[in-house]
């Protein structure tokens, strides 16, 4: 009988690292426990990052790495991982038999997650205890000496975390301390780091060091002023011994480099945030390090964790591949150090993806250029840009959306650009008073443009009206800014665009000043939409002017719209003010899918004496004699004066909207309280009902003469005791009904 034949070596490992990368464990393991040469092949796959972060570990992987170095072992390690070894918390009595192979000589990478080690997790409720009486027993040892640090400046529930860090210090170092010349990546805790430095020439092969944060370095400031009044001597003690850290971190650095040249190729210096105060490493400390590392070899992404890096070696590091840049958080503390290396952006040439948080004027211009020279420069194409990404953090923002629009419409798929202003509290670039910027007149048809986001929080955007037909493939829209009144003299209407792809929009301030909504006759897939023409709902008018009305004889005015459009997948809609006087409720009857209506009639455009609706609006379009139904409808608000009469109400609440679970109106006119409260107990699966009213003598009379409901009425005091504005919104009583089930209603 012939053996069956076997796959080259070669072959098995190819498999053995594919598994590895897809996560397969369990195929893996399986493999291990098949042959010797099977074993000889894949134990070192597997073993070489025994504790991935993707893949958390359990203590018996520990227990199987750590019996190599049982005569070494800490004793905290013992009582954690070899608790039946242990008679007490001070003493061994037990040593288990050394393991057949030496698992150890397979580890290349050292990264641990700090969970590995939670005490309520990893642990029995025996060794949590048994930790704890050592901690007490030893108070010479560092954990002993950490813990009870911890305690006095923290809650006794840090506890856990103290043993946790405890335990990953002590088993990264049990572990690669005999095997460090092999070690390729590790973890080395900041508090340990002086330990490390003892021995960085047995790092020969080391590429890659994450120096982990896992001590406080700094208090907040006033904390620190409390420190310095009670014991001054401790303040400088604690500065002391931090900035030494940080310096042990850098010449670790700098003497392996020294050493071994180009061999450690990146390191990390995570930030860390514990819940008061943000932990982070010096800038001088940080530039010690970057500048002793290399460059970045011809890398493909440029992102948070090689950034700092890169910023350290733009002009040498080559940028022909890289097709994503996406700037850290912090982009703005390495401002300066960007701005001496130069533009970096026009030597990615397979750039697609592209997240930026600050840049100066002209960043894009390069890419302008380029696009005006297109056909006569033949030596390399345009940059295949497809998404990119501005949030800036400045009151007074630079606006790069023309150039960017512009040179790269030929392949932008998604464009957002988000101005946020910063905190008040921060003088410097604090700036209150709105700007306006014009942007969208030198924009060119964008063909591949399914994503648009402008969000200017703290200024006015004056966006080309036609901004929008150059985008046909548009599926998402969100364009709002810091308009918060508007003229109704001024506004021109737009005419309907064809954006047959559109599935949200949401347009809020300026731009939405003329929007046709007689769009949605082309937007079949539409699910979300969002219109209002002020970035703050008013219901008074600011100003102090009388009422305004719209020249409906304009062209694309809201005399043409159909209000029929064909919706099937619409299930948010809100319209704010510019719109909601408009809103005819037949338009429901097409929107079979909608589950939230949000109704904002408030600002100048609202008519003198309010918008009345009656039950010829909820007419069925085919069988006149009925009402069409919106099963899908949960959510109703109601703002401004809506004139709402009983029988309107009966038949909203009974026929068309039957499924509702939360009702807010606030304002309307047309019906009393009583009337309103027998309308809503005609919806069985109502869950809350809110009712605010403008007139307070009527609403108190009217509360005094209802009828309770089910035995349950009663009044809530007004918001505030006089009557005058509240925030945005001006009444002086208000009734509010909550209704938790069908069989217990109140109104409150």
């Amino acid at each position: 009988m012939t053996s069956p034949p076997t796959l080259p070596p070669e072959c098995v490992e190819l498999i053995a690292n594919h598994l590895r990368r897809a996560q397969h464990y369990g195929t893996l393991c399986s493999l291990l426990r098949t042959t010797k040469t099977m074993f000889t092949l894949v134990a070192p796959i597997i073993y070489s990052e025994p504790f991935q972060r993707h893949h958390p570990p359990g203590t018996s992987l520990c227990r199987t790495l750590l019996q190599s170095h049982f005569d070494q072992l800490p004793q905290a390690l013992q009582i954690a991982y070899f608790p039946e070894s242990a008679s007490d918390t001070s003493s061994i009595t037990m040593h288990p038999s050394s393991p057949f192979i030496d698992y150890s000589s397979f580890i290349r990478s050292v990264h641990f997650d700090l969970s590995l080690f939670k005490i309520n997790v990893a642990f029995s409720e025996k060794v949590r205890s048994d930790l704890e009486l050592y901690a007490a027993a030893h108070p010479q040892q560092d954990l002993e000496r950490i813990i009870w640090r911890s305690l006095q400046t923290a809650r006794p529930r840090n506890f856990g975390r103290v043993v946790a860090s405890h335990l990953r210090t002590t088993m990264t170092w049990t572990l690669c301390e005999p095997i460090l010349e092999q070690i390729r990546s590790i973890d080395i805790p900041l508090s340990d780091i002086s330990r490390y430095l003892a021995v960085v020439s047995r790092f020969q092969s080391l590429s890659f060091v994450n120096f982990v944060i896992d001590i406080a370095v700094d208090y907040h400031p006033g904390a620190i002023a409390r420190m310095a009044q009670q014991s001054p001597d401790l303040v400088q003690e604690f500065q002391r011994n931090t900035n030494q850290l940080f310096e042990n971190a850098a010449r670790f650095v700098e003497e392996n480099v020294r050493l071994f040249g180009k061999q450690l190729r990146q390191v990390e210096c995570p930030e860390l945030y514990d819940g008061h105060h943000l932990q982070q490493y010096p800038k001088p400390i940080m530039t010690r390090i970057m500048r002793s590392l290399p460059a970045l070899d011809n890398p493909c992404h440029l992102h948070e964790r090689n950034w700092l890096q890169f910023v350290f070696h733009v002009e040498s590091t080559c940028l022909d591949n890289v097709h994503t840049v996406t700037a850290p958080s912090d982009e703005l503390r390495w401002q300066t150090e960007l701005i001496q290396a130069g533009e970096y952006l026009p030597r990615c040439r397979s750039l697609k993806t592209l997240q930026l948080s600050y840049f100066v004027p002209g960043t894009f211009r390069w890419a302008v250029d380029e696009k005006n020279r297109q056909g006569l420069d033949h030596e390399r194409d345009l940059v295949p840009l497809r998404s990119i990404s501005i949030v800036q953090f400045n009151s007074n923002p630079v606006l790069e959306i023309d150039n960017i629009a512009y040179a790269f419409s030929d392949t932008l798929e998604e464009l957002i650009y988000n101005c946020n202003h910063l905190d008040e509290e921060n003088e410097e670039t604090w700036n209150p008073i709105p700007q306006t910027f014009t942007a969208g007149y030198k924009w060119t048809t964008m063909p591949m443009l399914k994503s648009l986001s402008i969000l200017m929080d703290n200024h006015v955007l004056a966006l080309d009206p036609h901004t929008l037909a150059l985008c046909p493939a548009l599926q998402t829209i969100d364009i709002s800014d810091y308009k918060q009144n508007f003229s109704l003299a001024t506004r021109v209407w737009m005419a309907p665009l064809q954006l047959p792809g559109l599935t949200r929009i949401k347009l809020q301030g300026s731009f939405a000043n003329g929007f046709s909504l007689d769009t949605f006759h082309s937007t079949p897939r539409l699910e979300r939409a969002e219109l209002s023409m002020s970035s703050t709902y008013l219901i008074d008018n600011e100003l102090g002017q009388p009422a305004q009305e719209y020249d409906l004889s304009l062209p694309n005015s809201p005399r043409e719209w159909t209000w029929n459009w064909y919706l099937p997948c619409l299930t948010y809609l809100d319209l704010g003010p510019g719109f909601a006087s408009f809103f005819q409720f037949r338009m429901l009857e097409c929107c079979q899918a909608l589950t939230v209506l949000r109704l904002m009639m408030t600002g100048p455009d609202v008519p003198q004496g309010g918008v009345e609706v009656t039950d010829r609006d909820l007419v069925h379009s085919i069988d006149k004699s009925g009402f069409f139904s919106c099963p899908s409808m949960t959510s109703l608000y109601l703002c401004g004066p809506w004139i709402l009469r009983p029988l309107f109400l009966q038949t909203m609440f009974g026929e068309v909207m039957p499924n509702l679970k939360d009702v807010f109106t606030m304002q309307c006119l047309g019906h009393s309280i009583a009337e309103w409260v027998e309308a809503t107990t005609r919806v069985p699966r109502l869950v809350s009902a809110t009712s605010i009213r403008p007139d307070p003598d009527a609403v108190e009379q009217e509360l005094a003469g209802l009828v309770p409901v089910n035995g349950l009425v009663s009044s809530q005091p007004p918001l505030n005791n006089e009557t005058g504005p509240l925030t945005f919104y001006r009444f002086a009583s208000h009734a509010r009904y909550h209704l938790s089930d069908p069989t217990r209603r109140r109104a409150i």
